[in-house]
């Protein structure tokens, strides 16, 4: 399954990039418009991040919820996540 067309999202690239690199942790800050504060809802915009970082081999271990605030009216919040790769 790819999610991107024919230019990957720079977290892709960053992904890829530490992989080859031998890395065996990535750390991603992915942050998301808050559409209505206050409501429970799916953030698919961070699901399909972690999928595509996922399809370069890496695997989510943690994410936290790193930051909640506005700027211009529109709220955002920001997710930590960090990846691991095996061997």
């Amino acid at each position: 399954m790819v999610l991107f067309g024919d230019d990957p999202p720079p977290l892709v690239i960053d992904a890829r990039r530490a992989r080859e690199r031998g890395h065996r942790i990535y750390v991603a800050r992915i942050v998301s418009e808050i559409k209505r504060p206050g409501e429970s809802a799916t953030v698919w915009d961070i699901a399909e991040e972690i999928e595509i970082i996922e399809q370069e081999g890496w695997r989510l271990d943690r994410m936290v919820e790193s930051i909640h605030g506005s700027s211009m009216l529109r709220e955002r919040q920001a997710f930590t996540c960090l990846f691991r790769r095996d061997g």
